[in-house]
């Protein structure tokens, strides 16, 4: 009887659901402060858990009220600067210093705060309320997104446009009407020359009248000289 009884404890135990540790499943740093900011088993002055400062450690996690930089900041130290310039406000606010002289007071603070469990509440509010407060800070992008100029090189402004519709009315009115330059050109004298040459030699020889074919040359000069 003893026996059966023992088996029957045994397998009872094994039937049982086992309890996983939230700060174990937890996969990113986010979700291991909500595990342990909820855990109901944890008072307001508890100390962090071992484990959480162990899982922050080798899963190289950042908390939000630090940089994560390994270089030591001379004035904020290793904490957020946005962090540390809310709490450094807020505390000026009561005092009658200025936030800028409030920094190494706010930076003592929140040593002071992560070592409880109520210190990291109060701290995750200062963080979320300082990233609130950066934001409606921070001008808005839709207005500089529109009225940035567009980067297509195939866009052309009105003055580009104007430009090159002036230029093509000038090219077009050059094909119309022959140069100046070239009516003074060699090509143009020599045959200006041809044909007074011509127009001479037919006075000087009234007698003959000038053949067909010397017409037709003349002609043909004529034309060419109106074509250029």
């Amino acid at each position: 009887m003893k026996i059966t009884g023992i088996k029957f404890d045994k397998s009872e135990q094994s039937n049982k659901p086992q309890l996983t540790c939230p700060y174990k499943t937890a996969r990113n740093v986010k979700e291991l402060i909500d595990a342990w900011l909820t855990d109901p088993t944890a008072m307001s002055d508890d100390c962090v858990p071992l484990l959480v400062r162990d899982s922050i450690k080798w899963n190289c996690w950042v908390l939000p009220w630090r940089n994560g930089e390994r270089k030591l900041n001379n004035l904020y130290q290793n904490f957020n600067p946005v962090v540390v310039d809310f709490l450094a406000q807020e505390l000026a606010t009561k005092s009658k210093r200025s936030a800028q002289q409030e920094i190494d007071h706010a930076i003592a603070v929140i040593n002071t705060w992560e070592k409880t469990k109520g210190g990291w509440t109060n701290l995750m509010q200062r963080y979320q309320q300082a990233v609130l407060q950066t934001e409606k800070q921070s001008p808005p992008q839709l207005h500089t997104a529109t009225t940035r100029r567009p980067s297509n090189t195939n866009s052309i402004t009105l003055e580009d446009a104007l430009a090159q519709d002036r230029i093509r009315r000038q090219q077009e009115q050059s094909k119309q009407a022959p140069s100046n330059e070239y009516q003074h050109s060699p090509q143009m004298l020599e045959l200006k020359a041809k044909l007074q040459a011509t127009a001479s030699s037919a006075k000087v020889s009234s007698n003959t009248r000038p053949s067909s074919t010397n017409l037709r040359e003349v002609e043909a000069q004529l034309k060419l000289a109106l074509r250029a």
